[in-house]
């Protein structure tokens, strides 16, 4: 989030979501059709046409644009990890008794990191945004290790595919609003179209029609 937009973000954060459908696909054995072959395909054709239009929008910016990429491909690819490790875990054990683990562990390891100091410095509504972040992160996870727990993978990333629809709504909004409070995404008509066809191949890969549904 340092080197990009949140809509930039949102888009190459899909990286998750479709790994997690291929390792569906791969790990998990879920039927695979031809309908969610073609949306990989528009997933990586989508990510190549925005990245490359985004490239000559931000030519001022392109290192720190290739970092900020670079860093949130890297993170989708370990939530990837996080939720097939989770998704085996938590066919054993209770989801919230994980996410005890989870949530204590990172917290314990950035601990050293730390400057406790800035605290000081942080202004009531900056203290209310960071408890609304941290409130929304538990709810959020916690929903997704039930969703794990009772869907299958492909099905659970249908969840994440909502994210960008959200941002660029979100952000949106925010223009005709006229709040500068954080910088103005920068969008050609043929980035818009690469990112609206990265997260329709997403669906189109992640979303499967079951005909013969199971009721538990």
């Amino acid at each position: 989030m340092h080197y990009t937009t949140p809509a930039i973000a949102e888009i190459f954060i899909q990286t998750g979501a479709l790994l997690l459908a291929i390792s569906g696909f791969i790990i998990f054995h879920e039927k695979v059709i031809l309908r969610q072959l073609l949306g990989i395909v528009l997933v990586f054709g989508g990510m190549a046409v925005f990245y490359n239009n985004q490239i000559l929008m931000l030519a001022e910016n392109v290192s720190k644009y290739q970092k900020g990429v670079f860093l949130t491909i890297a993170g989708g690819i370990m939530w990837t990890c996080y939720a097939i490790l989770q998704k085996g875990l938590v066919k054993r054990h209770e989801p919230l008794q994980l996410n005890v683990i989870l949530f204590t562990l990172p917290a314990i390891a950035l601990i050293p990191f730390v400057n406790f100091g800035e605290f000081r410095n942080l202004t009531p509504i900056i203290w209310m945004v960071l408890v609304f972040l941290g409130i929304n992160t538990l709810i959020a996870y916690g929903s997704l290790a039930y969703a794990l727990k009772y869907l299958d993978a492909n099905k659970v990333s249908v969840i994440i595919t909502m994210n960008p629809i959200i941002t660029f709504s979100a952000l949106g909004g925010m223009i005709l609003l006229d709040i500068n409070w954080i910088a103005h995404e920068k969008f050609t008509w043929i980035s818009v179209a690469g990112a609206f066809t990265v997260v329709s191949g997403v669906i189109l890969t992640v979303l499967r029609h079951n005909p013969h549904i199971r009721k538990k």
